[in-house]
């Protein structure tokens, strides 16, 4: 987003720096957001609290990924000026009770709908 900012803007490209250190996502969503999004540029702090995997082997393929991709391609409404997909909600809402029966914190979980 900011790139296309100072891409349509009058702003020196030698004026602003890439900030390439992320401290949040999981190491196995910020790979996958870094070859995306930013060309691999992307690193984890080392900062970063490892996370305890045990509590989500079980429910992914990937524990170091621990990522569920839904596909839901055309199943979306337009309302306006915005989206609706009732079929996403549904299945986000059985992954979900998925991580309650297994005590998962709530807290620890991020949902992403990509548009």
């Amino acid at each position: 987003m900011f790139e296309r900012l100072l891409k349509f803007t009058r702003f020196d490209p030698d004026s602003y720096s890439f900030l390439n250190e992320q401290y949040r996502m999981h190491p196995g969503i910020s790979s996958i957001v870094s070859a995306l999004t930013y060309e691999g540029k992307l690193i984890d702090s080392e900062d970063l609290e490892s996370s305890d995997e045990s509590t989500v082997s079980e429910l992914f393929p990937n524990p170091k990924k621990p990522i569920h991709m839904v596909d839901t391609l055309g199943l979306e409404l337009k309302t306006n000026r915005s989206f609706t997909n009732g079929n996403q909600a549904a299945e986000v809402l059985k992954i979900l009770n998925i991580f309650r029966l297994a005590n998962i914190d709530f807290g620890r979980i991020g949902v992403i709908c990509m548009y």
